[in-house]
C-alpha cells in the first residue's frame, strides 16, 4: 500500500462510520429531548402539587379559624344539620332574611364558608379536625348559634 492510499482509506472509513452512526446519534438526541421535556413536565407537575398542598393547608387553617371564632352552624327547617351548598342562601331563622355579607357559616362535616351579599356561601374551606368541629358545635349549642336555609325542595320532592 502506498502512503497516499492510507489517508484515503482512513477518510473513507471515517465517513462510513459517521454515516453508520448518524441514525443512532439522531435517535439519542431525540430521546434526550424527549427526556428533557418529560423532566420539565414532571417538574411543573411537582410545582403544581406543592402549590395545591399549600392552598389546601391555608384553607384548612382558615376553616379551623372560622370554627374557633364562632361560625354559625346551618340547619334545615326541622333543625337537622345539613351540608353547606354553594347554591343555597343561608337565612336568619327569625326574620327570614339572608344573613349579612361576611358571616361565617359551617356544617358538622368540616366545611365552612363566608356569605356573600345575598346570603350565598362562597370562599369554602374544609378541615378534617373532627374534635374542633365537635367543640365548636358544643359552643354553638350553648349559644344557640344556628341559621337556616330557605324552604327549598330537594330532588324527589322532599323539603330541605
Amino acid at each position: 500500500m502506498n502512503r497516499k492510499t492510507v489517508p484515503i482509506i482512513i477518510g473513507i472509513a471515517a465517513v462510513g462510520m459517521i454515516v453508520a452512526l448518524t441514525p443512532s446519534v439522531i435517535s439519542n438526541q431525540t430521546n434526550m429531548a424527549s427526556r428533557r421535556d418529560r423532566v420539565g413536565q414532571l417538574s411543573m407537575d411537582l410545582e403544581q402539587s406543592k402549590m395545591e398542598m399549600e392552598l389546601s393547608t391555608a384553607r384548612k387553617q382558615l376553616a379551623e379559624q372560622r370554627y374557633k371564632e364562632g361560625a354559625v352552624f346551618v340547619v334545615n327547617r326541622e333543625n337537622t344539620f345539613i351540608s353547606l351548598n354553594e347554591d343555597t342562601p343561608i337565612i336568619d331563622r327569625l326574620t327570614g332574611n339572608p344573613l349579612p355579607k361576611g358571616t361565617w357559616v359551617a356544617d358538622i362535616y368540616g366545611n365552612t364558608a363566608e356569605l356573600d351579599s345575598e346570603g350565598i356561601p362562597v370562599n369554602f374551606a374544609f378541615t378534617g379536625n373532627s374534635d374542633l368541629v365537635r367543640e365548636a358545635l358544643e359552643r354553638a349549642n350553648k349559644n344557640r348559634q344556628f341559621a337556616g336555609i330557605e324552604n327549598q325542595m330537594q330532588p324527589g320532592g322532599r323539603d330541605l
